[in-house]
């Protein structure tokens, strides 16, 4: 049982404004985030809250003198009908001592004259304690302190970013202008960052927004997609190599090779082209759902979403969502599907395959993850729990994977036994995004307010696998509080940085160690 401070303050902003008090509560409101607990639980937290907790503290407190320590009943002493607060704060006194007033909390004796009061306040360490410890680094150290993440970089409201994987100080986003970004977010770098130009869109009233990009294995070619369906191939720096161009959509998916060979594009009507990135040949092209010719189709059909995700096994093989939450596993010189992984009935949101144990990992919007067995793609193991469509897992080893979900929780997962060996439920808010780090050691994830998060992950410890350290809320303008969405959120190759893009607000690098 636990309340926090944010708690009190919008318990006591409630009873201002109950009591008519509104000055005090717009002070209230003002300084604290209140609105953002009034807005969550408005509805459902009763009017005389914070008087009927105190009310039961005070009747708690007398209850608690009646009772021996042993547990027995003293016969000798009386409920009393009087008892207030102040009855209730005096008698636990004797059982939990005050805490001493110190510093700038300390009583004021109005007898002291001004100097000597700052003759008491010179005996004081700055920022430390009576013996001269920093206060600043007692408080980090200690196990419920939770920082608030450092912004290294800033930069403009975008649609995506990825970090060069080979270069952790470069970093590449996408603006809604069809325009992209490489930055170098060094110290005090007065680089210059190099803008990658796609055409505007050629309809009026039409924007050609950077939808996504990504790096390549080795760090030294960078491919962006717009809305129109135009990929870009660029050099690292910033030269212009290729224009691939088939897409007629806005591109929603982009994978690399291992090698780097091959490029994977899909487009949000599902249609799906494998490239040789050398060459600019296409090597497939796929139309996941390539309409019957004696079906007739209106322009009104909501577009089907298979899924967000895709991986490669090799050079050779690689696997994407197919139709009714099925899995499909393709060789690049066969359009027929080497395998169909059936399991999952809704959208896909994840696909990672383990090279070391040779698994497949699978989420999907029907709230299950499955592990396939990689050498003849069986299901071999079926993890519920979810209450809400899981948006991202990744293993963190051969043995444990993570996920989380709309539902708000985050779990880790033994997948030998499968069962779930820790959870964290983030107050009930729908977390969108999730990214582990190439570290595994940590993962940051953003819910659908926009607050970013990163917990620690440790394995060896049963009762805190995840442990919280540290977070990230936005500066949003009023004007844009209900639009602003996070776009993107991605580790550094270090595992020491999180990028965090936003659609309304600044987007930031931030500190994650």
């Amino acid at each position: 049982m636990s309340i926090n401070s944010d708690e009190v303050n919008y318990l006591v902003w409630r009873y201002l404004q109950e009591s008519g008090l509104e000055v005090s509560a717009f002070a209230l409101s003002d300084e604290s985030t209140v609105q953002k607990f009034d807005k969550r639980y408005g509805e459902s937290i009763p009017i005389g809250s914070l008087v009927n907790l105190l009310q039961k503290g005070i009747l708690y407190s007398q209850a608690d003198q009646l009772v021996k320590q042993n547990g027995d009943v003293q016969e000798d002493k009386f409920y009393d009908e009087k008892f207030s607060v102040f009855h209730a704060l005096n008698a636990d006194s004797g059982i939990n001592p005050p805490l001493e007033s110190k510093d700038r909390f300390a009583k004021i004796d109005p007898n002291e004259t001004n100097e000597e009061v700052k003759d008491k306040e010179g005996d004081h360490v700055m920022n430390g304690d009576e013996n001269g410890h920093d206060t600043k680094d007692v408080k980090e150290q200690s196990p419920d302190f939770i920082k608030i993440l450092k912004k290294k970089f800033t930069f403009e409201p975008s649609t995506y970013s990825d970090f060069n994987p080979t270069a952790s100080t470069v970093l590449s986003f996408g603006l809604s202008d069809a325009r992209a970004k490489i930055a170098v977010i060094l110290p005090n770098s007065e680089i210059k960052p190099l803008i990658l130009n796609h055409p505007p869109s050629s309809s009026f009233n039409t924007s050609n927004d950077v939808t996504i990009l990504k790096w390549s294995p080795m760090g030294n070619l960078l491919v962006t997609g717009v809305e129109s369906g135009e990929l870009r191939l660029w050099a690292a720096d910033g030269k212009l190599i290729n224009v691939l161009y088939l897409h007629h959509s806005p591109i929603l998916i982009l994978k690399w090779s291992p090698s780097g060979k091959y490029l994977l594009s899909s487009d949000i009507n599902s249609n799906l082209i494998i490239w040789d990135v050398t060459t600019g040949n296409i090597i497939m092209d796929l139309d996941l759902l390539k309409k019957n010719e004696t079906t007739v189709h209106n322009e009104s059909d909501e577009t089907i979403n298979l899924g967000i995700d895709a991986t490669w096994i090799d050079d050779s093989k690689f696997i994407i969502p197919g139709l009714n939450g099925s899995v499909l596993v393709f060789n690049i010189d066969n359009k027929t599907p080497w395998g169909t992984l059936i399991g999952h009935t809704k959208a896909i949101s994840s696909i990672k395959y383990n090279k070391e144990n040779s698994m497949l990992l699978t989420s999907s919007d029907d709230r299950t993850i499955r592990i396939w067995n990689g050498n003849g793609f069986n299901n071999c193991s079926l993890l519920s729990g979810h209450s809400q469509p899981v948006t991202y897992s990744d293993w963190i080893t051969n043995d444990f994977i993570i996920s989380c979900s709309l539902d708000g929780s985050l779990r880790i997962w033994d997948i030998n036994f499968s069962k779930q060996t820790s959870i964290i439920v983030m107050d009930g808010v729908p977390i969108l995004h999730g990214e582990l780090s190439p570290d595994k050691k940590s993962i940051a994830v953003g819910n659908i307010e926009g607050e970013i998060s990163i917990f620690s992950i440790d394995l060896l410890l049963p009762d805190e696998q995840l442990k919280l350290i540290g977070e990230y809320q936005p500066l949003i303008p009023n004007d844009d509080l209900e639009n602003n969405l996070i776009t993107s959120l991605k580790w550094s190759s270090d595992s020491k940085d999180v990028v965090v893009t936003y659609s309304h607000s600044e987007s930031v690098v931030v500190s994650g160690e």
